[in-house]
């Protein structure tokens, strides 16, 4: 939908995905020297991202798909993690679980930061406490692995969790982890992930999700993308965006 907004607008659409930070960064060099792009939207947001400010150095026109520590005003459409990961902690909470983990995204990107303060303030406004113990970072390069590696750390815990929340790419390594474990996603483990990815509902049991309204998003940093390119103040474009929770098959009680 987003590409066909920018193709009736008259612009074509390049899709482009670096190997690392470096190669990313020489990318968006040419293009921006060699004027080979009118604008970019960027994704993947970290914290300190050095991609922005060269941007805002040179007053080009970009969108984010999410935000960054930058103080400078520039354009973004995001997803409200923190909110989200609140709500999801706080439910877990109010159906008796005690022992709530997260198994968070990669440090230095910026969503994840939301994430973990939504489940910390959902942890507080359930009455429970924080424990580093049942806190665990996959990485985007193996989320499977990594996510699988995480899910047998936390219960060689002596008091483990017995609620997961975290981001749906590592859910195939969530389901290997508790597979070797004997353990039934729902049953003995309630789970919970961000986005409704494919797999979330087709596997059984159904995986209870926060489901980001990603097509919609999509065509706001679009077009919001053509109006900063028309010469549009950037910092008047920025949209933080609720998520929705679908209560599936993996978010029972306690057993």
């Amino acid at each position: 939908m987003c590409i066909r907004d920018s193709t009736r607008a008259g612009y074509e659409l390049i899709l482009g995905v670096a190997s690392d930070e470096e190669h990313e960064m020489q990318s968006m060099r040419r293009m921006v020297e060699g004027k080979r792009v009118d604008g970019m939207i960027l994704t993947l947001i970290r914290e300190q991202d050095p991609r922005v400010g060269y941007l805002l150095d040179r007053d080009f026109p970009f969108v984010l798909y999410g935000r960054t520590r930058e103080t400078r005003p520039y354009a973004f459409v995001d997803m409200d993690g923190k909110q989200a990961f609140e709500k999801a902690c706080t439910y877990l909470a109010g159906l008796g679980h005690r022992r709530i983990a997260l198994l968070n995204g990669e440090p230095g990107f910026m969503f994840p930061v939301g994430c973990r303060e939504g489940y910390e303030s959902g942890l507080f406004l359930s009455g429970l406490e924080l424990d580093p113990d049942l806190i665990r970072e996959w990485k985007h390069k193996d989320p499977s692995q990594s996510s699988y590696r995480w899910t047998l750390e936390l219960f060689k815990n002596d008091n483990p969790p017995t609620a997961i929340l975290f981001q749906t790419e590592a859910v195939n390594g969530i389901f290997k982890g508790l597979d070797e474990l004997n353990l039934q996603p729902g049953k003995d483990v309630a789970l919970i992930g961000y986005d409704d990815l494919e797999i979330a509902r087709i596997h059984r049991p159904s995986l209870s999700v926060l489901r980001p309204q990603a097509r919609e998003a999509g065509q706001r940093v679009v077009n919001i993308l053509m109006e900063v390119i028309k010469g549009e103040d950037p910092g008047k474009f920025q949209e933080i965006h609720q998520v929705e929770m679908v209560i599936r098959e993996t978010s029972l009680p306690p057993s």
